[in-house]
C-alpha cells in the first residue's frame, strides 16, 4: 500500500552518516605522519597537504578545526601543522 504523499514528512527517509570531514581526517593524518617522517621538518603546511589529497577547499576549514579540536593535530602561525601524540596514536591504530 502507497502512502499519501502529505504523510511523507522530510527527514523520515534513512540518511547515510557519511561525513566527508571525518572520512577524511585518517588520510590526512597518516599522510601528514608519512611526510613529516621523511624530512627534518616536523610540521607540514596544511593547504600543501589539502592539495595532495584532493580535498575540497570548502572542506578544508571545518577538517582544520576538528583535527585541532580532537587533539590531533596543533596548528603553527605559518599555516603548519604538527602531529601530536593522539594523532600519531590514532594513525598507528588505524593500519593493519
Amino acid at each position: 500500500m502507497r502512502m499519501p504523499p502529505d504523510t511523507l514528512h522530510e527527514g523520515s527517509l534513512p540518511m547515510s552518516s557519511f561525513d566527508p570531514v571525518t572520512s577524511r581526517m585518517p588520510l590526512l593524518l597518516s599522510r601528514l605522519q608519512r611526510e613529516t617522517a621523511k624530512s627534518r621538518h616536523s610540521s607540514l603546511g596544511f593547504a600543501t597537504l589539502c592539495s595532495l589529497l584532493n580535498i575540497p577547499a570548502e572542506l578544508r576549514p571545518r577538517l582544520l578545526r576538528r583535527l585541532v579540536d580532537e587533539g590531533y593535530v596543533t596548528e603553527e602561525d605559518d599555516g603548519k601543522i604538527s602531529l601530536t601524540t593522539a594523532g600519531a596514536r590514532l594513525v598507528s591504530s588505524a593500519r593493519p
